[in-house]
């Protein structure tokens, strides 16, 4: 039962990573809805279906993990005299680590805010120019914009470094956006303001 617990834990946590990955890139809102939004076969709805039952799978095999492994997780917590102890070095990194990924979520703080803003704002634009671009691809902040069948990317490119904006080409038909972690809210409003004006009498 150890290995099966192991192992299933180990799939549903890809599964549900995978499926968390591809409702973050997919359009927000009712947009995807409306534009029949698929990818590799699935649709956002099916994403979030396959999301909530792995986490499911996950939860409940992370406790039988948990309930197996007990003693080897309380070790953790044991001190040079081998007792039980809350304030380990190691516990103490692991509760800074989680606290400072929520508070920076939460609290929009850099690099965290500028992860997110950037990814909202891409897929607005994406929505705003649905006539010039097909999806969103990438990850994190090396993303791009894959533009439909007989669109100039060359243009799109030239207009938008005549406003002020650097965005480059990557492969055959796809708008690459690269901006740094640090980049603010501000800077990232202004990007792409200029890039509409830029590109709005292509669409």
């Amino acid at each position: 039962m150890k290995k099966i617990t192991s192992l299933s834990l180990g799939i549903s946590f890809i599964i549900m990573t995978y499926t968390g990955i591809m409702l973050f890139i997919c359009p927000h809102g009712r947009v995807a809805y409306w534009s029949n939004w698929h990818l590799f076969g699935l649709s956002k709805d099916q994403y979030g279906e396959l999301h909530t039952t792995s986490m499911i799978v996950f939860v409940l095999f992370g406790m039988l993990h948990i309930f197996y492994n007990w003693k080897p997780i309380l070790s953790y917590l044991e001190d040079k005299r081998k007792k039980v102890t809350f304030t380990s070095k190691e516990l103490f990194i692991a509760l800074i680590l989680n606290f400072v990924f929520i508070a920076g979520t939460l609290g929009m703080i850099q690099p965290f805010s500028g992860f997110l803003n950037f990814e909202e704002s891409l897929k607005e634009l994406k929505e705003e120019f649905a006539s010039l671009f097909d999806k969103v691809v990438g990850l994190g902040m090396m993303r791009g914009l894959r533009c439909k069948s007989g669109v100039d990317l060359g243009m799109i490119i030239q207009k938008a470094s005549k406003e002020g904006v650097l965005v480059l080409k990557a492969g055959r038909n796809t708008l690459r956006f690269l901006p740094p972690l640090t980049i603010s809210k501000e800077e990232i409003n202004e990007g792409f303001e200029r890039l509409k004006n830029a590109i709005k009498t292509m669409a």
